[in-house]
């Protein structure tokens, strides 16, 4: 048995390091300060949390959760349009940055209103990274942002008079080109758009879809497509492919086992094509994924 007595500090010279006897191996460091192993072969940490959890606390260096949702109503037959609730059926993606135009009316949003004073946005910037900046509302119905951005993930209220929510739509365009990249609709607070925008250093991870319909004839289908578009290439790609029919069923669920990876520089977003019978429907959309940093 070996004698569990050690003398510190040493009663000789150990000598050099011997450089042989060390390697470097990869960590990761979570928000805590802990440090993990994470080299090829080396098990997972054990930790007591629930991973996703961790992440919506901030609890997960490099990576972000979300929720996107939208919704598209009184959408006419055999029209194709994406599912937000602004006025042009499909988006358009900018290819330079443009500083944004917020448009309200100012009787009852706005500086002094009892509507939204204040809003949020969340979306990549000049460079394409993810970026947060707050906007104040003035007075005039028509204000300039300060910053300039490529895309619109979520534009959120963060301040409001007695209403307690913007009154009506808040709509955004590109201050170049005013082509309207988000809208707030009326009393909602938030965006509602099946859009998103993955930031130029990060990949997206996108493991659930649901989609929804509701229309008053039974003879209504929808067919919901997904689409990816890639700034920096140019290409747009078809990913998903679904349908939903009145007369069977009203929403699909979608789990993917193995998870759909989103590029850099990547805009995901769904649009819905309409047929039937000649009356109008609702479409709404709901995903979830992680944004995780790479440089």
């Amino acid at each position: 048995m070996a004698d569990p007595t050690y003398t510190y500090p040493p009663t000789s010279d150990p000598g050099p390091i011997n450089d042989s006897r060390y390697k470097s191996i990869p960590v990761v460091e979570d928000a805590d300060g802990t440090f993990h192993n994470i080299s090829d072969g080396s098990p997972m940490p054990t930790r007591a949390g629930d991973f996703q959890d961790e992440v919506k606390r901030g609890m997960r260096v490099g990576v972000t959760g979300w929720n996107k949702f939208g919704y598209r109503q009184a959408v006419p037959n055999n029209t194709t349009a994406c599912i937000w609730p602004a006025t042009p059926l499909l988006p358009t993606f900018l290819t330079s940055a443009s500083t944004f135009t917020v448009t309200y009316n100012s009787t009852t949003d706005g500086s002094g209103t009892t509507g939204a004073t204040e809003l949020v946005f969340v979306y990549v910037d000049a460079d394409g990274l993810p970026a947060t900046t707050t906007h104040t509302l003035g007075s005039d119905g028509s204000d300039v942002t300060s910053f300039s951005g490529l895309g619109i993930n979520r534009i959120a209220v963060t301040a409001a008079g007695s209403a307690g929510f913007n009154t009506n739509d808040i709509t955004v365009t590109a201050t170049t080109g005013a082509t309207v990249q988000a809208v707030v609709p009326a009393e909602g607070s938030i965006t509602q758009q099946a859009i998103f925008f993955v930031g130029a250093n990060h990949v997206a991870i996108a493991p659930w879809l649901t989609i929804e319909m509701s229309a008053l004839n039974k003879d209504k289908a929808l067919a919901l497509i997904g689409y990816t578009w890639n700034r920096a290439s140019g290409v747009r790609t078809e990913i998903f492919r679904g349908s939903l029919d009145r007369s069977l069923d009203l929403h699909r669920q979608i789990a993917d086992p193995i998870k759909f990876r989103l590029e850099p520089s990547t805009v995901l977003y769904f649009v819905g094509t309409t047929s039937g019978h000649n009356s109008v429907i609702d479409m709404q959309c709901r995903f979830s994924l992680n944004e995780y940093q790479v440089t």
